[in-house]
């Protein structure tokens, strides 16, 4: 819907009554947010702008923003939260799991199909339950944090029943146009699948925390618990800054980051279920004055654009961060093991397609074209045919007599050919397709020979050299999570491109690491070696 430009045709603040006009239109539309919870998000004390827009398709839509953000989107008098307000409240609406790959072909422009979307591991409802005309949100498989919203074309028992067709038709994206309303981009946050509660409260500064639910909240680090042992000794100020050192040293958050996502997501995720925290019984009783004060004391830096905050970098090197590490390290040693263990395999299923060149052989067999075959059904049904047709020679059993239809296809000057000659043959006439799949959960898919991942080492400006890969998406490794590592391990800067020669992203590092990124790829990430291919310097 905003895929393409739109042109706005007034911006005006909001009055009293319209604001109020627009809270109860929101909470009724959303019966399961709390006006105070809605507040988090827009409060009173901050103004709300209306901008109406109009798009390429000739329709009116109100868009409503609070602090440079766009929240909220008026669609034919149907209110329909942005990606921006659903990372405030992630539970929202119900969310549907695509893989990344997927994610790819949505930003393209395609609606979401049923066969895209990851079934729940629950088998009485893998598609949820949501009804037709539903409004729903659309999030990768690792991270609740949406990154689409659309409109549910049919219900999740005929998503069940039928397991194909348009499921979801994409209203809104990340990096569309309403998007663009943003001065500077925001980058999707990290939201945890396994950590979030039923009911998500987005709290900068005012949100005061009476009640943690111990099953909801995940403590995932073991130092916390050193901290739980002598809780009942600790000041406000001090679980405050526990928190938020936890944070930085062992969450590692994706940079940049909202602030608000920063506590909510790192900081309070990382409070003992048993443990009362309120911010405003520390010294600094916001939280933007504490981070403030971090600021000043050059343990982190803050951006703020529009009024809306952001964590930019993170000092590693500061005095605190480097003595909380090492207070700590034997459970972080203990933790980094853990991470370095296998993400799953890799399976990759290398087919051919009947084409025009061999229709007449594979009619035989009931098959059409476009049918997909491994190479053994196409051996097996080669065997059946000569066998069938007696067309082996009987002085040479490894020959094979051509019939008509078998010197048609091959084109073949000889009247015989050896068995391994005609399968060749017949192999390289017909079409190639591909899928991956990780865990079982299909990645990618395309036709032709399924591209290598290519390491190359290059020479740049002043000698220096750059490692580029290419292709990383196609098997399934997640570009955010593997520039992160390599950051962290080699202690280098790494890149993520958009090549125009180039259909995925590429991946760069700082200086000749091929080695690394080969045991990297093959142990971590399961990707069979015959599908690395890396090549020494080039200028």
């Amino acid at each position: 819907m905003f895929r393409r430009e739109f042109k706005i045709k007034s911006n005006c603040q909001l009055k009293s009554s319209d604001r109020k006009r627009l809270y109860a239109t929101i909470l009724k539309s959303f019966v399961q947010l709390s006006d105070t919870e809605l507040q988090t998000v827009l409060p009173h004390k901050e103004s709300i702008n209306q901008a109406k827009i109009h798009t390429t398709q000739g329709e009116s839509i109100y868009v409503y923003l609070c602090n440079g953000l766009p929240l909220i989107l008026d669609v034919n008098n149907r209110i329909v939260p942005t990606i921006y307000f659903l990372w405030y409240f992630p539970n929202l609406l119900h969310g549907f799991k695509v893989s990344y790959f997927v994610i790819e072909k949505l930003a393209q422009g395609a609606d979401l199909m049923v066969p895209g979307i990851l079934k729940n591991d629950s088998g009485a409802a893998p598609y949820g339950q949501v009804e037709c005309n539903e409004l729903a949100s659309i999030h990768p498989l690792d991270n609740k944090a949406a990154i689409a919203v659309g409109n549910c074309l049919m219900s999740s028992q005929l998503m069940s029943t039928h397991g194909r067709g348009r499921g979801v038709e994409i209203l809104h994206i990340y990096g569309d146009f309403i998007c663009k309303m943003v001065t500077e981009k925001l980058q999707i946050p990290l939201i945890s699948i396994n950590e979030l509660s039923e009911k998500v409260i987005d709290s900068v500064e005012e949100l005061e925390l009476s009640e943690q639910p111990g099953d909801q909240i995940k403590n995932t680090t073991g130092e916390i618990e050193q901290v739980q042992e002598s809780q009942q000794e600790l000041t406000p100020d001090e679980i405050l800054m526990n928190l938020f050192l936890t944070a930085l040293t062992h969450s590692k958050p994706t940079l940049p980051i909202l602030t608000n996502l920063f506590y909510k997501n790192y900081m309070l995720n990382n409070l003992p279920s048993n443990m009362e925290f309120d911010i405003k019984k520390t010294k600094n009783k916001k939280l933007s004055t504490f981070l403030a004060q971090m600021e000043k004391d050059n343990v982190i830096k803050l951006q703020t654009v529009q009024n809306v905050q952001s964590l930019i970098e993170i000092n590693s090197e500061h005095e605190k961060i480097k003595e909380y590490r090492s207070k700590f390290k034997k459970v972080t040693v203990a933790d980094t093991t853990v991470e370095e263990l296998p993400i799953g395999r890799i399976e990759v299923c290398e087919n051919y397609v009947v084409n025009f060149a061999v229709l007449t052989f594979f009619n035989k067999f009931g098959l059409k074209k476009n049918d997909t075959l491994t190479v053994q059904e196409i051996r097996k049904m080669v065997k059946e045919y000569v066998k069938s047709e007696n067309l082996q020679d009987s002085t040479n059993k490894e020959l094979v007599m051509l019939d008509p239809v078998l010197s048609k296809i091959t084109q073949s000057k000889t009247k015989k050919l050896n068995w391994k000659t005609l399968i060749e043959k017949i192999l390289s006439l017909m079409g190639n397709n591909y899928e991956v799949r990780k865990c079982d959960i299909l990645v990618s898919t395309g036709r032709g020979r399924i591209p290598s991942v290519d390491i190359v080492t290059r020479l740049r400006s002043s000698n220096k050299k750059v490692t580029i890969i290419d292709n990383l998406e196609i098997y399934g490794v997640d570009l955010q999570e593997i520039s992160r590592e390599c950051q962290h391990a080699l202690a280098t800067s790494t890149t993520l491109l958009q090549v125009p020669s180039k259909k995925g992203i590429q991946f760069q590092i700082q200086g000749s690491h091929v080695d690394y990124i080969k045991k990297l790829l093959t142990g971590k990430y399961c990707i069979p070696v015959k599908y690395i291919s890396d090549t020494d310097f080039k200028q």
